[in-house]
């Protein structure tokens, strides 16, 4: 309630819980520890991930190890980087699922307009039903034939 009394009065915002994820004030350095916190694997939804510091670190967590499928588009080939298409379906969801325990829900592409300049919000889940839950609906998208080639 108090970001959107801030955003109709149009005063600034400070978030005041650690797990909600809002840009411009906080959504870099919140999405860029979540996705750095990965040690087994990221399952991400994004139509479009293109900003050059969160592939950085995407491509760091890819040569330690981490397995990383994303089902929309990466503006940048990663090796070891699986891409995919949403089926049947127009992506708008943005997720990411972080090995398997924890889950950002919200409105925020990992593109800098997105994180830097303009206002998008989200939320780190991390009730164990609900983020098995997530993953379950990301298995079942990315087992579905795609309308493009998948990328390797």
């Amino acid at each position: 309630m108090k970001l959107f009394e801030a955003d109709a009065l149009r005063q600034n915002y400070a978030p005041g819980h650690r797990r909600l994820v809002v840009s411009p004030e906080n959504s870099r350095a919140l999405l860029t520890a979540f996705i750095k916190g990965a040690k087994k694997q990221l399952l991400i939804y994004d139509a479009q991930v293109s900003d050059n510091q969160i592939q950085k670190v995407l491509q760091e967590r890819s040569k330690a190890g981490v397995e990383i499928r994303i089902i929309g588009a990466l503006e940048k080939s990663l090796k070891d980087v699986k891409v995919r298409q949403l089926a049947e379906t127009r992506l708008h969801v943005r997720a990411i699922i972080r090995d398997g325990r924890e889950a950002f829900i919200g409105s925020q592409s990992l593109r800098r307009l997105e994180l830097e300049g303009r206002r998008e919000v989200g939320i780190i889940v991390k009730n164990a039903s609900v983020v098995r839950k997530i993953v379950a609906i990301f298995e079942t998208d990315w087992s579905k034939k795609s309308r493009k080639k998948a990328a390797a």
